[in-house]
């Protein structure tokens, strides 16, 4: 979010607030805007389909899975093999886990 944004964001909210003194505003901005900017930073995520693993950055995991997905395919492209005929069955995965292939 740019800081346009976030100071306009801002504005709205603090006119529903009760009465501030100025020392109270510059303070609420200023929580305000670290809150949005840690809002905006995406995650990391891992996927798993069969033997491939992949690790995208998204800001949800609906996000994420579309963007494993395209990175699936793009792997499989890249090696020139088939997209499974049901479709990339993918599973998130934690850290060091690793789903056992079938």
């Amino acid at each position: 979010m740019q800081r346009r944004e976030i100071n306009k964001k801002f504005d709205e909210w603090w006119e529903t607030q009760n009465e501030f003194t100025a020392r109270d505003r510059h303070k609420a901005r200023r929580m305000f805007a670290v809150a949005c900017t840690h809002v905006v930073k995406p995650q990391s995520y891992r996927f798993q389909s069969g033997r491939w693993i992949v690790t995208v950055q998204a800001r949800t995991e609906d996000d994420a899975k579309v963007m494993a997905l395209a990175k699936l395919n793009e792997r499989a492209r890249k090696f020139m093999t088939k997209t499974p005929p049901g479709g990339w069955g993918i599973r998130r995965i934690d850290g060091d886990e690793i789903a056992p292939t079938v």
